[in-house]
């Protein structure tokens, strides 16, 4: 399979700025879908709540436009230390889901587990480095096309370098999609790809993020890519985030907006 032109300009432009770019602390990106290279704390954790809606977003192996909306009302997501090397991650959305020829429906989404294991911390001169291992899997009901009724499994690759004015976060991966029952064609090995800054406007109290993301190998139906930004305000120690996306790959969410609060929590000390 070919990378498309535009991934392999993604690449260059992000190991060039790599080359270029001292040390801040790790937390939420949301609304970003990007991942922060440096770890929680052991026994420090993350507990988000949130809601988002995508319209026009395709299911995967969906080769038919059905303007299929979805959101996620809720969607839950838990990170925490577990060491010094390791970060857990869980995640689970509940959907309610809109497309041609049928009426509104709820239904169960996808649950996605995973952990992050550091490799170098940052440093004055170095970027953060990690390894991300997870999967989905697949409750997502097919028949109703929630979802696709296959595990996905993912590694990835990511780096964050802190700067007084920017952290630039940049995420490189595989991601292998099964195949859902009576599908064929077997499953679909993308490449994970996401480039993020995220800028104080307010120290402490307001923060701009903005990324490009995707899946991307050529001729393939589950290539997706969308440009995402939005705002984080810190409230008596919570963190509300807002955000937008808009699709740049044809299968990907037109449009999508999503909204959310993070509750730092301290785990027991014998977790």
């Amino acid at each position: 399979m070919k990378i498309s032109v535009w991934g392999v300009r993604f690449c260059l432009i992000s190991f060039f700025l790599f080359g270029f770019f001292n040390v801040a602390y790790p937390g939420t990106l949301e609304p970003l879908g990007v991942q922060d290279a440096r770890l929680l704390q052991k026994n420090d954790g993350e507990f988000r709540v949130g809601f988002s809606y995508f319209h026009d977003l395709h299911n995967q192996f969906q080769a038919k436009d059905l303007n299929r909306r979805v959101a996620e009302i809720p969607s839950l997501s838990l990170n925490f230390g577990l060491g010094e090397r390791v970060e857990g991650q869980v995640s689970y959305s509940f959907l309610y889901l809109q497309q041609d020829g049928k009426g509104g429906m709820w239904g169960t989404g996808d649950m996605t587990f995973g952990f992050k294991v550091k490799v170098k911390r940052d440093s004055p001169s170095f970027p953060a480095l990690a390894v991300r291992l997870g999967a989905k899997l697949p409750n997502a009901d097919d028949t109703q096309n929630f979802g696709n009724d296959a595990s996905n499994i993912f590694v990835d690759f990511l780096g964050t370098k802190h700067f007084p004015w920017v952290d630039i976060h940049l995420n490189l991966g595989l991601t292998i999609i099964g195949s859902p029952p009576g599908g064929g064609g077997g499953q679909d090995d993308l490449l994970n790809y996401g480039l993020g800054f995220v800028i104080p406007v307010l120290p402490q109290t307001v923060t701009f993020l903005f990324s490009v993301e995707g899946l991307d190998f050529e001729d393939s139906l589950n290539g997706r890519g969308a440009v995402r930004g939005g705002f984080q305000y810190i409230w008596k120690g919570f963190i509300v985030d807002v955000g937008a996306s808009a699709g740049y790959v044809g299968k990907s969410e037109d449009w999508s907006f999503q909204a959310g609060l993070t509750i730092p929590i301290i785990l027991p000390p014998h977790w």
